[in-house]
């Protein structure tokens, strides 16, 4: 196998990994169960839910397992059963409630605060590290400074370089027999 095409196969085999470990933690990731923030509020008072994480945007933390059926819809109380036995986790919307704190420690409930995570940063590093990393990967071409990673980009046409090389091979035959 010639360099050039290995190189565009370790490329193409990284790039391809990477995407089926993005694809594969996207699609088997627990997922918490969505709740309404009255039903936090209802579930709070009774004692029902422990170890909230806040953040600016949302509530998580987890529910109990059992006494559930007397603050929840039906509906909701379903899907928990669906889901499997146990403590189950949660998410909220976070409303403004500046009583939300005091409310917190007035149920002696575990809680802490989270850093919001910016995606389009890390989006933006990562995207500049796998440029730098393909343009690395590549080979230069004579012609035109890099090459488009395919080996039959950049191949001269037959005409012109097989008629250079036949004639100066018949040229040199040539003067050998003088």
């Amino acid at each position: 196998m010639e360099p050039k095409q290995r190189r565009f196969s370790i490329r193409y085999t990284i790039v391809t990994i990477v995407a089926i470990l993005l694809i594969e933690s996207y699609l088997f990731a627990p997922r918490p169960e969505s709740l309404a923030y009255s039903d936090f509020i209802r579930l709070l008072k009774a004692g029902k839910v422990s170890d909230l994480t806040l953040s600016k945007q949302a509530i998580q933390g987890t529910l109990a397992a059992n006494g559930l059926e007397a603050f929840l819809p039906k509906e909701k109380v379903a899907e928990l059963r669906e889901a499997g036995k146990g403590s189950h986790q949660f998410v909220t919307t976070r409303v403004d409630d500046p009583e939300l704190v005091h409310e917190l420690e007035a149920a002696n409930v575990r809680f802490t605060g989270t850093a919001e995570n910016n995606w389009a940063d890390l989006a933006g590093v990562v995207g500049g590290a796998c440029h730098h990393l393909l343009r690395a990967l590549e080979l230069p071409d004579s012609k035109n400074g890099w090459c488009a990673g395919r080996s039959d980009v950049h191949r001269p046409e037959p005409s012109q370089g097989l008629r250079r090389a036949r004639h100066r091979r018949d040229v040199r035959r040539r003067r050998r027999h003088r």
